[in-house]
């Protein structure tokens, strides 16, 4: 499968069963800035194996595509000199998600890729967060 076809496929899924959710940088200064993008995810809550393994009941795990992110210039402004910015942030101080209006912390991003471009992002998100 070449990646602009695992890409389609996943932007069709999404389209037809995720959820739409904003996806927020915040750039450090005073008084602080973001930039906002809404995406589509397939959004999972834990299941009993992942509440044994330590997981909280507003622990989530989503998949995204980059498409839609792409497509805005999300996050805008000069490179971060990361060799993707596009992708989100996690942990303290990183990128935060707004389900049905609800910041949540982004945990854990893990991109996967085939033939070496990203094609599908997947990750854990936590909540409620401190909105910004």
């Amino acid at each position: 499968m070449t990646p602009e076809t695992a890409i389609a496929m996943l932007d069709r899924a999404l389209a037809r069963a995720g959820t739409t959710v904003k996806l927020r940088r915040i750039f450090p200064g005073s008084p602080p800035a973001w930039s906002d993008v809404d995406v589509r995810m397939l959004i999972r809550s834990p299941s009993e194996d992942w509440l044994t393994a330590g997981f909280k009941q507003t622990d989530s795990m989503f998949i995204m595509s980059l498409s839609q992110i792409q497509t805005a210039g999300w996050p805008g402004g000069a490179s971060d000199g990361t060799a993707h910015p596009e992708l989100p942030r996690s942990g303290a101080g990183g990128d935060k998600i707004f389900q049905l209006g609800t910041p949540r912390q982004i945990e854990a991003v893990k991109p996967i890729e085939i033939d070496g471009d990203i094609v599908r992002v997947e990750g854990m998100m936590k909540g409620p967060a401190t909105a910004a």
